[in-house]
């Protein structure tokens, strides 16, 4: 799989993570109090529950992709590498 891909979903696991965290409605967590994240996470005072729960999808899915796709594709692919080598 190239390189860039794996950048792209990782990147998109990112902001997944924000916007989860953004659309929670939850107060902010201890240790982002007072910080440069903080204005971010509460900028949207309303919870939004289709934003959260796909952001959660999203980033179960990925996941499961490191699971099942990205491991052991690099597994096969240092053997292979070792192999020829």
């Amino acid at each position: 799989m190239p390189r860039h891909l794996n950048s792209a979903i990782l990147t998109l696991a990112a902001i997944a993570a924000v916007v989860m965290f953004v659309s929670s409605g939850e107060a902010v967590i201890q240790p982002l109090r007072g910080t440069s994240m903080e204005p971010v996470l509460l900028a949207f005072g309303k919870p939004n529950s289709i934003a959260f729960n796909l952001s959660v999808g999203y980033l179960v899915s990925v996941m499961f992709w490191l699971l099942v796709v990205f491991l052991p594709e690099r597994t096969r692919r240092h053997l292979l590498r070792g192999n020829l080598a």
